[in-house]
């Protein structure tokens, strides 16, 4: 398992397609915490954290952590232009 320095309530980028600013709704560091994940087989002990977040256009979805980064790092990074992320 990774360490994210994640809360409830904070924005974070999505690395992945298709990409965007998302909410952290619940931060799953087990399976004993997320039980619908018991029979399910697409998660591997190196995916948790699993991040529950509200995608703008997704929903509400599960990933693993390493698919998100902070804001602040997406910005540095180039990633994301906030400025356009508000128009």
């Amino acid at each position: 398992m990774i360490y994210v320095d994640y809360d409830v309530g904070d924005l974070v980028w999505q690395q992945r397609y298709p990409g965007g600013v998302c909410v952290v709704i619940e931060i799953i560091d087990t399976p004993k915490r997320f039980p619908e994940l018991r029979h399910d087989y697409c998660w591997d002990d190196d995916d948790f954290p699993i991040l529950r977040v509200l995608h703008p256009t997704e929903g509400v979805i599960e990933d693993p952590s390493y698919y998100y980064t902070s804001i602040e790092v997406a910005t540095k990074s180039g990633w994301i232009d906030l400025e356009e992320e508000e128009r």
